[in-house]
């Protein structure tokens, strides 16, 4: 009988060391509000990337609100000048994140990746880079920007892999936090944060009504728009409205005309695949799937409408990835599947890589995001009407050992930098999931994923008139 080998990841957390202070010196804050009548429906608003609703966490509840600025991330005294989009005394308070000391930026790798034969009751480490003096299985794929290697197995050849999983409770095995990583961890599961003793309590804000609109100017959503950051925005009633761009607001019927004759593809990683699932129950798009190995996770999936001519599909974004019950037949990497698309007018390809790449070097990612942006790079000149998304990545709570905003943001700073003067989108959800009153997760709830997509259609369809139906 022939025998298999399955995947199994463990995830071990980085290096960490002391936190890096950071300095909040001669820090200002002068807050203006947008719309007096806002604050009876106000669920929460933010006014830098790294604002949340509650300095703990707790939901906002109106006419009592709460403003919080998570001020700095790079060792630097800041005097901010934001717009509040609501009158009040709202609390404020100074939020430490660790710095650089706690991360990934020397070890170039910090999960550990194991392939297990349950037959022969062996493990095998997988990882981007192992050491030498072993035989190794390589699946790297230099033009995609992957490097993926296993110790080979001692019974089996290289080709004989079948699934890949995740495995936490090995991971705490493998990789045990010290205490010194344990108490940088709170009992919210959010790691390397500290609210700083002596924050101020309140801070006035100035009612200017309706002058303020004529302070935002918004142009219509479009690629090669100015990198806006931060973004900034505000919910009302759980409504985004996003002050870098005239976002619309469609209802759930006109997500019908504004798709009709699209194609979009989302690829990357699950909070990609939310929009995706999200587009599936609204538009109630039928299934095409008929591999019975394909899993919700990973895909690939497939979702049509055949009376309004809309496709909707979905791929994960290969290894790393901490995710289970994937068959490896169904990985392929980024930048050779956006070489297979054809583009062009109607087709939206959506990007997500991040959430995955929290646990690595630096390098790992960059290597990654640069074959990603040589391959839209040959897409854009071989259909240029093709819209490009990147989404950016959103605050989380969750396992410890993965979590951390600071890491996540330095990645979105990186993303930004790569694709910078290309006519792309890049779509920031940061601030759109701090500003929202339920607290953070890695997967956002629906009302969360809702208004991102309203988001991404407001590039889709920028012209659609939303209050005409």
């Amino acid at each position: 009988m022939r025998r298999t080998m399955r995947l199994r990841t463990v995830l071990c957390i980085f290096a960490v060391s002391a936190l890096v202070g950071v300095s909040f010196l001669r820090t200002r804050t002068e807050l203006f509000a947008k719309d007096p009548k806002a604050r009876s429906t106000l669920n929460a608003t933010t006014l830098s990337p790294s604002q949340r609703p509650d300095l703990r966490d707790r939901p906002v509840r109106p006419p009592q609100d709460y403003l919080a600025i998570h001020i700095d991330y790079e060792d630097e005294d800041r005097h901010l000048a934001e717009a509040a989009f609501w009158p009040s005394p709202p609390s404020a308070g100074l939020i430490r994140n660790g710095a650089k000391g706690n991360f990934p930026v020397t070890n170039p790798k910090y999960t550990t990746y194991r392939l297990v034969n349950p037959r022969d009751s062996y493990t095998i480490e997988c990882n981007v880079w192992l050491e030498s003096g072993t035989p190794h299985c390589d699946y790297s794929d230099p033009y995609a920007g992957v490097t993926w290697v296993c110790d080979k197995p001692r019974t089996l050849s290289c080709d004989r892999r079948v699934n890949h999983w995740v495995d936490y409770e090995a991971s705490s095995v493998y990789c045990p936090l010290s205490d010194g990583q344990k108490d940088l961890i709170n009992i919210e599961g959010q790691s390397f944060k500290a609210v700083l003793a002596g924050s101020p309590e309140f801070v006035h804000v100035k009612t200017m009504g309706k002058k303020m609109l004529s302070m935002l100017p918004r142009p219509r959503c479009a690629p090669g728009l100015p990198d806006p950051y931060p973004a900034m925005g505000y919910f009302i009633k759980d409504i985004w409205t996003s002050t870098v761009c005239k976002t619309r607001h469609f209802k759930s019927s006109q997500y019908l005309d504004c798709l009709q004759n699209k194609e979009l593809y989302f690829m990357g990683d699950s909070t990609g695949r939310q929009w995706f699932e999200l587009l599936v129950d609204t538009l109630r798009l039928k299934h095409m799937n008929t591999d019975p190995f394909i899993t919700r996770r990973a895909g690939p999936h497939l979702a049509i409408n055949e009376k309004r001519n809309i496709t909707v599909r979905f791929r994960v974004h290969g290894y790393p990835l901490r995710t289970g019950g994937l068959n490896v037949s169904h990985v392929n990497f980024l930048a050779r599947e956006i070489d297979t698309i054809h583009g062009g007018p109607g087709y939206v390809l959506v990007i997500s890589v991040w959430a995955h790449f929290t646990s690595f070097h630096l390098d790992i990612y960059i290597e990654r995001m640069r074959a990603i942006r040589a391959a839209i790079l040959r897409l854009l000149s071989r259909s240029p009407g093709t819209l490009v998304v990147l989404k950016t990545a959103n605050t989380r709570t969750g396992v410890p050992r993965l979590n951390s905003d600071w890491y996540a943001h330095v990645l979105d700073r990186l993303l930004r930098k790569l694709f910078e003067n290309l006519k792309v989108v890049i779509l920031d959800v940061w601030d759109l999931t701090l500003a929202h009153r339920n607290r953070d997760e890695i997967h956002p709830v629906r009302d969360v994923v809702r208004q991102e997509v309203q988001l991404l259609l407001s590039f889709v369809c920028p012209d659609y008139e939303t209050q005409k139906a």
